[in-house]
């Protein structure tokens, strides 16, 4: 049995690295056996007149004993991947392989029974160290490639169930079924598709639904698969198997997408049907015209040079080690394709249209302002400093606006979660010693921090006493979407916290990286034109509805601009189908991941440019990659037909140009 894997399976490690198992040590082993046997042959062969016949006779059989061990190692994947290809009706590059196999062992059984002419058994290994070669760096590039796939898998995943005597057992995702209760704690990623049972909190949804705020459930609420608990546990009872969630579907089909051959591919699988045909014709004429001029064996030796000459890497390893070299170096900047044709066409892109929010803008929020209540006495740097050391305790993800773990904070005497409006807690008493509040306390200060809008209407005095303040901050939030979050202590709401976007930190760098290249950028967004121009590029369409989007993008395309969009949303999706190629935020809708041909996990702009430039170099080598190699391949069988290249020189000829195609594929 082999040990080397199908041409079609991917050795890789539980987080896609490959595997060191028995499959690279044979490689290695059949290698080192492979060229130890060509210097050997090499000598043999060189120097045939000076041995006696029972030194050629073991010098011979040591290397037919080098090719069976080889031919046990790596041979039953040739077959298996011939066999199957025959049964799909396909004309692959296995058939010149097999072929030259069977030429160079057929000839060299011939003249070692009969202790006449060289033998060149180490041709046998030469070729299927080159083809299992070429399948191992196809497979690890492919494994490089879809290890992020394998992040969300339910076979890796493992999650509490509740069973009917209230007991949580540790399982598999996989092996819940719906209707199962599945218990999750604060702040880990929601395991099933389903909804909650029990229990309330705030959700990060952006995963699925591309919302970057966060979103309050409670029980009936349905929730997603990948969307992660922020503050406080939930039991959610499960809607579908742990297989079968909505991240599956999107990560089969990322999968299935990925794995398709792309337009390249299709074109050197074309390319080698009609070439390996013509090898075989050229080979079997070959040997008819020169047994005819000449004799057997030289009618032999230079058929045997022709099919040696051939060398089919080009077609059977270089583009596909291209393309999934490439998709590996894509995958570097945090780009997982979703479709390999997406190669040759960000190769040709001019225009770059950029959605804002979630895109260009940072998820996370940032505080932009306090605003104090006129007239109170409360110091800025004290109640920074409450809020702080409240959301310290939490898992909210508005605390990320005000503490970070280096941060002083003060210790909280109680904390409460409160739903759909924020969060509260109280102080020890002795807190008032480390604030500057004029007025000291003896009792324990209590701190509310949320949303504005329900603080206000919760006491009828609140409201008069603070409709005028913030009335003009309210309609100013509303026309540039910030998040207003009220500060109230001991029932008195003395200052609002005004919470927006800030624009990515690559924004700059990375327009100007799609500048260097020649692209042309602009915005397409739903937002106001206020807010987008605040990000300085100069082409910008605001407020745009879904429709608009899909629309601008075409009326580009129809004016000839190759055109990527890239975005987050569900609002983007129209205009990512007709787009000439995609890009969607990995944080962003899963509609607009669907519609998406790449997926995008980072926040760098300059990877935009990058992945372009990678792309377009990508397809030149591969343009020059396929003209050498249809070059080569007349010339070297021309030259082998005539009899001017002996058998071991072919050797060496196809050896040389199958690194040389290969080493450059992954470059």
């Amino acid at each position: 049995m082999s040990c080397c894997t199908p041409q079609n399976e991917v050795p890789t490690k539980a987080d896609g690295s490959f595997a060191i198992t028995g499959e690279l040590i044979c490689l290695i082993i059949a290698g080192f056996i492979a060229g130890n046997s060509t210097l050997v042959a090499l000598v043999a062969n060189l120097s045939a007149g000076e041995n006696d016949a029972s030194v050629r006779f073991w010098m011979q059989t040591g290397l037919l004993v080098a090719t069976a061990i080889v031919a046990m190692l790596l041979a039953p994947q040739l077959w298996r991947s011939l066999i199957a290809n025959i049964r799909r009706r396909k004309l692959s590059v296995d058939v010149l392989f097999l072929l030259g196999c069977i030429g160079a062992l057929g000839f060299s059984m011939w003249s070692y029974w009969t202790g006449v002419g060289a033998v060149y058994f180490e041709v046998v290994s030469i070729l299927l160290f080159i083809y299992c070669l070429g399948s191992w760096i196809k497979g690890t590039s492919q494994g490089n490639v879809l290890k992020g796939l394998d992040a969300w898998s339910p076979e890796r995943h493992r999650c509490h169930r509740l069973d009917e005597n209230g007991m949580l057992s540790s399982v598999f995702v996989k092996e819940i079924v719906a209707g199962n209760l599945v218990q999750v704690p604060a702040g880990a990623m929601i395991p099933v598709d389903g909804t909650v049972a029990r229990g309330g909190a705030f959700l990060r949804t952006s995963t699925m639904t591309g919302e970057p705020h966060v979103q309050a459930v409670t029980a009936g609420d349905s929730v997603f698969a990948s969307s992660i608990l922020v503050d406080s546990p939930l039991l959610i009872r499960a809607a579908a198997p742990g297989d079968q969630r909505v991240i599956d579907q999107l990560t089969r089909s990322v999968d299935e997408a990925a794995k398709r051959p792309s337009r390249w591919e299709t074109l050197a699988d074309r390319v080698a049907k009609w070439f390996m045909p013509l090898v075989a014709t050229a080979s079997l004429t070959t040997f008819l015209v020169w047994w005819l001029l000449a004799s057997f064996e030289v009618a032999i030796m230079n058929a045997l040079a022709v099919l040696l000459v051939a060398c089919p890497c080009a077609f059977g390893f270089a583009t596909p080690v291209a393309i999934w070299s490439t998709l590996s170096r894509l995958s570097e900047q945090s780009m997982l394709v979703r479709r390999n044709d997406v190669i040759e066409r960000l190769a040709e892109i001019d225009t770059v249209v950029f959605d804002k929010t979630g895109t260009l803008t940072r998820v996370e929020p940032t505080l932009i302002q306090l605003h104090r209540r006129h007239g109170t006495p409360w110091q800025q740097d004290d109640l920074l400093l409450l809020i702080r050391s409240l959301e310290a305790g939490s898992q909210h993800p508005i605390a990320q606006a005000f503490h970070n773990a280096d941060d002083v904070t003060i210790p909280l005497d109680d904390f409460q979660w409160l739903p759909g409006i924020g969060v509260a807690g109280s102080f020890a008493t002795d807190v008032w010693s480390q604030l500057s509040f004029s007025d000291q306390n003896d009792g324990p200060l209590k701190l509310t921090f949320g949303r504005l809008t329900p603080l206000r209407q919760k006491s009828g005095s609140n409201l008069v006493t603070l409709n005028d303040p913030w009335q003009s901050l309210i309609a100013r939030s509303n026309q540039s979407g910030n998040q207003l979050l009220a500060v109230e202590i001991q029932g008195r709401i003395e200052a609002v916290a005004e919470i927006g976007e800030l624009p990515i930190d690559t924004l700059e760098s990375g327009l100007e990286r799609l500048q260097q290249l020649g692209i042309t950028t602009k915005i397409f967004s739903g937002d106001s034109a206020n807010r987008v121009q605040r990000l300085g590029v100069s082409d910008v369409q605001s407020d745009m509805s879904p429709e608009e989007k899909l629309a601008s993008c075409q009326q580009l395309l129809e004016s000839g601009k190759k055109v990527l969009f890239v975005g987050d949303g569900t609002n983007d999706a129209g205009a990512m189908s007709v787009a000439s190629a995609s890009i969607a935020i990995e944080s962003g809708s899963s509609l607009a991941a669907e519609a998406a041909d790449i997926l995008w996990q980072s926040s760098d702009l300059q990877h935009v440019g990058n992945a372009i430039e990678i792309c377009r170099k990508t397809t030149s080598q591969l343009k020059t990659t396929l003209l050498l190699a249809i070059t080569y391949n007349t010339v070297g069988m021309t030259v082998a037909a005539a009899g001017l290249i002996h058998p071991v020189v072919a050797v060496v000829l196809m050896l040389a140009s199958s690194l040389t195609v290969v080493l450059r594929a992954t470059r």
